[in-house]
């Protein structure tokens, strides 16, 4: 039986690191954590914060006009949304 093969596949790259965070970071870890995923994580939780806040900063009237320009937005909804901008 063969192994299932992830769809998001990791790639390696290489990443220059002061020493000392170096440092750091391997006294968080404990002997089994990788590196790897905890470096992939923070990167995660960091463009998901950047993505979130750039959404609590739009205006209402950018919020309501990127729903207007997405493709599987309803006819009545966007009827709506017009009213709402038209304001």
């Amino acid at each position: 039986m063969s192994r299932k093969r992830s769809i998001d596949k990791s790639i390696s790259i290489s990443v220059a690191l002061k020493d000392s965070l170096v440092k750091r970071l391997d006294q968080e870890l404990d002997y089994t954590s990788s590196r790897s995923k905890y470096v992939a994580k923070a990167i995660q939780n960091r463009l998901d914060e950047m993505q979130s806040s750039a959404v609590s900063e739009a205006s209402t009237r950018q919020l309501m006009a990127a729903l207007m320009a997405r493709k599987d937005i309803t006819n009545q909804l966007r009827l709506i949304l017009e009213t709402l901008v038209s304001n």
